[in-house]
């Protein structure tokens, strides 16, 4: 069993112990988030699948997000009447499947009439932007 040495500050370490302590730590590669791990590439070749890097996966991920809110947007604005067009906004589409579409809503008595007609207007969504579901309403700032 080896002993560890006590720690010394690097101010009373001699140039002996700093060169020992530079030959013993791990240096461990660094990561490459655009390529492929070597694994990956055997997968892929076997496969004949294309694999996405890491970076790839957020890019399309985030252009897929930006994709249903925009047509999103476009549905809200053609489903809701125009005097309550300008107090609401889309403000995203999230959940696990990307099917709720978040309204954001500047006053409280027109947040109540949007959850009373709720189910109208999911259906209108879902008609004109395929794979929404669900609306949920939240009373903020239009940005």
């Amino acid at each position: 069993m080896q002993r560890r040495a006590a720690k010394v500050p690097m101010s009373e370490m001699t140039e002996q112990q700093y060169d020992a302590l530079r030959e013993n730590r791990r240096s461990t590669p660094a990561v490459s988030l655009s390529g492929l791990s070597r694994r990956a590439l055997r997968r892929q070749q076997r496969s004949g699948k294309c694999l996405q890097t890491p970076v790839g996966y957020v890019v399309a991920e985030a252009a897929d997000v930006l994709r249903r809110r925009q047509r999103a947007e476009a549905a809200w604005e053609r489903v809701v009447p125009p005097a309550w067009a300008r107090d609401t906004a889309v403000r995203g589409v999230e959940s696990k499947h990307k099917d709720t579409v978040t309204i954001c809503v500047t006053s409280s008595p027109l947040l109540c009439e949007l959850r009373r007609r709720q189910a109208a207007l999911e259906q209108s969504m879902a008609r004109l932007a395929p794979g929404v579901r669900r609306l949920r309403f939240v009373v903020g700032a239009r940005t």
